[in-house]
């Protein structure tokens, strides 16, 4: 029993040793770390926007909708989509306008919360 209990505080104290070795930080490559994690937080704070983007996107009447979905998630131009959906260019572009400024009316709305 003693033989196990000190194989087990044996066993802790490395552990313990290994996390400080771990958790040490290499000063010559502290400015590159920072940048990777600037960059991370970038595109996480993207990432966000994005879903919250799409998320209204999809709350949205389907006229609207439809054409930044295929503008936006598809990459097709405005003439293209009005092949897609059988609709004049004009009506195309003004729902697609229209759908831009709900968005950005939207994100002054939460801007402002």
């Amino acid at each position: 029993m003693k033989c196990k209990a000190s194989k087990n505080s044996a066993f802790s104290v490395m552990r313990k040793e290994n996390q400080v070795i771990n958790n040490t930080v290499d000063i010559d490559n502290l400015g590159e770390e920072l940048k990777d994690n600037e960059v991370l937080s970038e595109k996480i704070l993207q990432d966000e926007l994005l879903k919250m983007i799409l998320k209204y996107i999809k709350s949205m009447n389907s006229e609207y909708s439809d054409v930044l979905t295929y503008y936006f998630l598809f990459d097709l131009t405005l003439k293209e989509c009005s092949v897609v959906l059988q609709i004049p260019l004009s009506t195309v572009k003004t729902r697609f306008y229209k759908g831009q400024k709900m968005i950005q009316e939207k994100f002054r709305e939460y801007r402002n919360d």
